[in-house]
């Protein structure tokens, strides 16, 4: 929650904030975007509704001599994160489930399914092993156990998939014909089409992020820095020398972007030339999350510092200032309404931007 003793910033007027069990590892929204769940250190899963009873925009107000806009403080309390009821023995990152729902693996081998509210429910498969990864598309469920995927549905016959080393990230592709498994080792890509293609690097992708597209995959690979893989051809090209590890990307107009420098790191998807994207400074940029329908990139500071920039711009909009404390993970809604904000000392924020502040 926000600290009263300090002065009201812009923050402040458009996000609403929460103290999560734990550090937050990583924000997803429903695939529906009406909730926030926010996956913290230690399997504690806390979750938002995106609907406000005093949204932003309601709050907007727009001078009749100056047609200057302006923001009204919040006025009055709103509902705190509820916790998922059961998510102890969470051994996998959260993945979306259907329309409304997330899902996770656990240690004990089976899949839990989370609404909204925090109901945790068993999904029929289970397995004899902790399950790694998750990843939900079509009512197509891929979970990891080790170095083996297996891809359920409830009225299908299941399809098993076997990477060359264990697996530590799954992702389907925007269209759902390809799963992206990431393992120690590089990436197998999975097709419903075709045979598995596989991709080797050095490196274990934590974190898979394909294009609006589904023409390009992005690894995040910490310390060894960034795999950019083109499906056309299967090519990767490894971008690696960053000062601090890679843990968040994205995708905006022919560009991919990344954390882990000392500002936004850019490149064309064209010509694989630098494209120089928001200020340079001292603190490591530890979080970036690109909303691809407005080429923007929402970046997080090690400082806890949080802005806004265009891709290819140099300019940054300040959302808010130093707090000290580190960004540990970001997220846009799909409708690009929403920002979800993840800190390092547990601390969750839900970010609206009334129509307003984007209008030329």
């Amino acid at each position: 929650m926000r600290d009263d003793s300090h002065p009201l910033q812009f923050f402040d007027l458009i996000a609403r904030e929460w103290q999560a069990p734990g550090p937050v590892l990583q924000v997803t929204f429903t695939a529906n975007r009406t909730a926030v769940a926010f996956a913290c250190e230690g399997g504690a899963v806390a979750i938002a509704a995106t609907a406000d009873e005093s949204p932003p925009r309601a709050r907007v107000r727009r001078a009749i001599d100056t047609a200057q806009l302006s923001i009204k403080p919040r006025e009055g309390a709103y509902p705190g994160l509820k916790l998922a009821d059961h998510p102890e023995g969470r051994t996998s990152a959260l993945g979306t489930f259907g329309g409304e729902q997330f899902v996770f693996g656990r240690s004990n081998g089976r899949m839990n399914s989370v609404t909204p509210g925090g109901l945790c429910v068993h999904l029929p498969p289970k397995s004899g092993a902790q399950i790694s990864a998750v990843a939900e598309a079509g009512g197509v469920v891929a979970f990891a156990i080790g170095a083996e995927v297996l891809l359920w549905h409830p009225e299908r016959d299941a399809q098993q998939v076997a990477a060359p080393s264990p697996v530590t990230s799954l992702r389907f592709s925007p269209d759902g014909q390809y799963l992206a498994i990431g393992h120690t080792e590089g990436v197998v890509l999975w097709s419903t089409l075709d045979l598995p293609s596989a991709v080797a690097f050095d490196g274990s992708p934590q974190e898979i992020v394909w294009s609006d597209d589904g023409r390009w995959l992005a690894c995040c690979l910490g310390r060894a820095g960034l795999a950019l893989i083109h499906l056309g051809d299967i090519s990767c090209k490894i971008y690696d020398h960053f000062p601090g590890p890679v843990t968040s990307a994205g995708f905006g107009a022919n560009s991919v972007v990344a954390s882990g420098a000392y500002r936004v790191t850019a490149w064309s998807l064209e010509t694989g030339t630098p494209i120089i994207t928001g200020k340079s400074g001292l603190v490591l940029v530890d979080a970036v999350t690109v909303n691809a329908a407005r080429n923007l990139v929402a970046v997080g500071y090690a400082n806890g510092l949080l802005s806004l920039c265009q891709i290819g711009g140099g300019a940054e909009i300040l959302l808010r200032q130093d707090t000290g404390v580190g960004v540990s993970a970001l997220a846009w809604s799909t409708c690009g309404r929403f920002l979800g904000v993840g800190g390092r000392d547990g601390g969750a924020a839900l970010v609206e931007f009334p129509d307003e502040m984007f209008k030329s």
